[in-house]
């Protein structure tokens, strides 16, 4: 994992995502309950051009151990954040989705690399479930 990404934190989230058409806005993570975190970062993109984006938030890690809530000091940045995205990143978000993937994972870590664009997805596990944690 390079040096240029971001943590998962909500505060930084805002901050730290660039999709690779340079877009710079909120860090999303995707809890999809789904034992593949390529699956769960597909569920994620779905949900933010759906513009379900309080599900989309619902996909964040907090911290390490811990999914951003609805009672989190950061839902509402991070919901305001992935509309941004949606209207800013729509192109890239669509080219993400149709793009093949490889996946990494080692242990409660998961990278998932999406070929085309260069996009990389961290993930994190949490309680069974696979939260994103920084989107490059």
């Amino acid at each position: 994992m390079s040096s240029q990404r971001h943590t998962a934190r909500p505060r930084i989230i805002v901050t730290a995502v660039a999709v690779s058409a340079g877009i710079a806005t909120l860090m999303a993570g995707c809890s999809g309950g789904q034992d593949d975190p390529a699956a769960v970062v597909q569920e994620w993109i779905s949900a933010v051009q759906d513009g379900d984006y309080e599900q989309a938030c619902l996909m964040v890690a907090e911290d390490e151990s811990t999914p951003l809530t609805e009672e989190s000091d950061d839902f509402g940045e991070c919901t305001t954040s992935f509309e941004m995205l949606a209207q800013e990143g729509s192109d890239e978000l669509s080219t993400m989705a149709d793009d093949s993937t490889s996946t990494e994972q080692d242990g409660a870590e998961a990278t998932v690399e999406f070929r085309e664009t260069g996009s990389v997805v961290d993930l994190i596990r949490i309680d069974d479930t696979w939260y994103l944690t920084n989107v490059d």
